[in-house]
């Protein structure tokens, strides 16, 4: 399902690209995401659609919901990511 750029271009990871062009150029670059609509209301889609290779109850058991890491930062996020990974494997921050 296609979502808007300017929805993508509001989240915090996206700040790399203040300029919302530079964000719709990037994206058309990609090997794995298609860009389609008029300038201005470009949307992005995958180009295969992505397929779930997991159980949904599996993925539910593994779970946690953490708190508690102090003031969020420009770098929290991949922080938090490389904390994950190092204790705990595969990570979906």
């Amino acid at each position: 399902k296609p979502v808007d750029v300017k929805h993508i271009h509001n989240f915090k990871r996206m700040r790399c690209y203040p300029n919302y062009a530079t964000l719709v150029s990037a994206l058309k670059e990609s090997s794995v995401l298609e860009v389609i609509g008029e300038e201005g209301e470009e949307q992005v889609k995958r180009k295969e659609p992505y397929k779930l290779t997991v159980d949904k109850n599996d993925v539910t058991k593994r779970a946690v919901y953490v708190k508690g890491f102090g003031d969020e930062t420009p770098k929290t996020q991949f922080d938090l990511e490389d904390f994950f990974t190092e204790h705990g494997g595969d990570v979906a921050a």
